[in-house]
């Protein structure tokens, strides 16, 4: 099985990228998808980053945190590999769920509720939106955001929904080895096989996305053939 997992960056650091990448590879990870905030998106820093491989494939996406950076980031949908939405605001998360150029939505949960519901489950997957969790946030969640994060996880599940639980590391030490994250799925109620076949949803959509940002591509098995 290939692993990928999903890393923050503020910055374009090359030498920090590096030592992600390399410690990346150790663990056993195939690809890595490093996130920059939407307001970082620029057509040529994809272009540098790529050239900082170590071994390891590398996707260049772009997190909005509000309906305007989402617009932003779908506009240019075509020029990026992923798109990521931070929710918690209600609104944000349904408008997520909405889209189909959406790849991921995570951090749902609210401090009154769990921010997810049946609604937004089956526009999800209507839409092939993927229920992300962030491993580094729920570490230091209080028990009340865990029950919700539980609550969400249940959801999903029984709606289908791909979901996909990531480090969220935004250096090369808060990395987490693959089977720490099949583990957590395990303690929140998956079964081991279905645990592990999660990281198959977030390679799918990576590698789609490739095909996606191709001139020739029209829509899912239709293409212009010179």
């Amino acid at each position: 099985m290939e692993f990928y997992d999903i890393v923050f960056q503020r910055e374009i650091d090359e030498k920090k990228i590096e030592n992600i990448l390399k410690r990346a590879k150790f663990l056993g990870y195939k690809g890595v998808c490093l996130v920059f905030p939407a307001k970082k998106f620029k057509k040529k820093n994809e272009e540098k980053l790529k050239l900082i491989t170590k071994n390891i494939k590398v996707f260049i996406g772009y997190e909005a945190r509000s309906r305007r950076e989402l617009e932003l980031l779908i506009k240019n949908r075509k020029l990026m590999d992923f798109i990521v939405v931070r929710g918690g605001e209600l609104n944000l998360n349904r408008i997520a769920c909405e889209k189909n150029e959406v790849d991921l939505v995570y951090n749902l949960e609210r401090e009154r509720d769990s921010g997810f519901n049946h609604i937004m489950a089956r526009l999800a997957r209507k839409n092939d939106v993927i229920i992300g969790f962030n491993l580094k946030t729920l570490i230091h969640e209080n028990d009340d955001m865990l029950k919700k994060t539980i609550m969400n996880l249940k959801i999903a599940k029984k709606y289908k929904n791909k979901v996909f639980m990531f480090s969220g590391a935004t250096d090369e030490w808060e990395l987490k080895d693959p089977k720490i994250l099949i583990a957590m799925l395990v303690v929140f109620g998956y079964e081991m096989e279905n645990a592990k076949e999660t990281f198959t949803n977030l390679k799918r959509k990576l590698n789609e996305n490739l095909k996606k940002r191709k001139n020739n591509w029209i829509m899912p098995g239709v293409k212009v053939i010179k």
